[in-house]
């Protein structure tokens, strides 16, 4: 959340240039990476100088967090007039620490749900209950939607930006500060409780989560005018492009935004 320094740069900004585009960046760590200045809201802050915005994320929140922030993103919209409204929502929920609700071991009963998942990789369908995945993205899509429906009736021209993320890097890195360990690894230590512990298998059973949570954003897209999607998937494919499991290095943040975000913001923001 913005300080009480940020509000007032903001706030004396849009006095100033009443014209300039404003922008509020709502959600989780991508947005807000402390305490290091890298995340994709300063990298957008450097790419569009002449747009004003206000950062209402923390680290660490999931889609239900948002939820419950909605009376407080209803009052900004009021408030501050805002032309876009960028989202970071989901991923702590798809590839977080949630993970542990719907992983499983290959002996375990599976259930396809009513999704239509397509062609289901072997590894999916030993370790990933997709009846209970179906239910986390059932949420969370249902969170989307009534931030959607939010917009629309208190700032119906304001645009939506969200994003996917790009694929994890499950190496069992943590999130630390000063050296010290604050929370992770989200992914690693849940998958090999479920006997998948080479790295490889990891990754493709993270990807696949993450590419059906792109089909979910999708589907919103279809459903919903003056919403857009960046997709990220495949832009950092080192693990030195990473911080963490979840989190890049500050040269991934910059090619995020310029190569997937750039494209996309141009005509709002430019």
């Amino acid at each position: 959340m913005p300080s009480s320094k940020e509000i007032k740069d903001f706030e004396r900004g849009i006095e100033e240039h009443p014209d300039r585009p404003r922008v509020i960046c709502f959600g989780d760590s991508w947005f807000n990476y402390p305490l290091q200045l890298i995340d994709l809201n300063k990298q957008l802050e450097r790419l569009y100088r002449k747009s004003y915005f206000y950062n209402e994320s923390v680290l660490g929140r999931d889609s239900a967090d948002l939820k419950k922030l909605r009376p407080r993103l209803q009052r900004l919209l009021q408030q501050y007039s805002f032309d876009v409204l960028l989202l970071s929502m989901g991923g702590n929920d798809v590839v977080g620490s949630e993970l542990r609700e719907f992983i499983k071991r290959p002996d375990e009963p599976q259930d396809f749900g009513s999704r239509p998942w397509g062609q289901v990789p072997a590894l999916i369908h030993q370790h990933i209950h997709l009846a209970s995945f179906e239910s986390t993205l059932r949420y969370v899509a249902s969170d989307y939607q009534q931030i959607i429906d939010l917009r629309n009736h208190e700032r119906p021209g304001c645009e939506i930006v969200m994003h996917n993320y790009d694929y994890p890097w499950p190496d069992g890195r943590a999130y630390k500060l000063f050296g010290r360990k604050l929370t992770g690894p989200w992914i690693k230590p849940f998958l090999e409780q479920v006997d998948v512990v080479d790295f490889a298998s990891q990754r493709i059973i993270c990807s696949w989560l993450i590419d059906q949570f792109t089909e979910v954003q999708r589907e919103l897209l279809s459903r919903n005018q003056r919403v857009r999607c960046v997709d990220s998937r495949g832009l950092l494919i080192k693990a030195i492009d990473w911080d963490n499991e979840i989190h890049p290095k500050r040269a991934g943040f910059k090619r995020i935004a310029e190569v997937a975000w750039k494209p996309v913001l141009d005509s709002l923001l430019s």
